[in-house]
């Protein structure tokens, strides 16, 4: 592990380490993972997915159909689903797209016809305030890369 090159700092009762490259990150991480740490950290931006956003497909369109459709015009889709009204329960005209990174998914945004419906595909409208961690319930960070005791929101 101090083979790594990587700072730290000393934040109220706890410390934060600033990886300095991508090796240093898996290393910490791998390091977490196998000591059983509470903790969190952050995605690297080279991990993180592009987000898009389809309007205008009917709500009952499976969602395997659009990946074939995107996959026909060369793009590589990891996941789609419909999207669903958070009060309600019920099902959007919205599909949510996530593609990795790169040159060629970005053109994704200039696509207005798909499977003989016309659409709009946007970026998605990022939520107002800090992130919140459905794990430990704690702000600024993500549940995917925490480690923290889980807390019930109910309880």
């Amino acid at each position: 592990m101090t083979n790594e090159n990587f700072m730290g700092r000393v934040i109220g009762k706890g410390l934060r380490v600033y990886p300095k490259t991508p090796q240093a990150y898996y290393t910490i991480r791998n390091f977490i993972d196998k000591e059983k740490l509470e903790t969190y950290t952050y995605q690297l931006n080279e991990e993180k997915e592009l987000k898009a956003v389809i309007r205008g497909m009917p709500s009952d369109m499976p969602p395997q159909e659009i990946i074939d459709a995107l996959l026909e015009l060369d793009f590589t889709v990891n996941d789609c689903h419909v999207m669903t009204n958070r009060k309600t329960g019920l099902p959007m005209p919205l599909f949510l797209l996530s593609l990795p990174k790169n040159d060629a998914n970005r053109d994704v945004y200039n696509i207005t016809e798909l499977c003989c419906m016309k659409i709009i595909v946007e970026t998605i409208n990022k939520k107002h305030g800090p992130a919140q961690c459905f794990r430990c319930q704690g702000f600024f960070h993500s549940s995917k890369f925490c480690t923290r005791y889980p807390k019930c929101v109910k309880c």
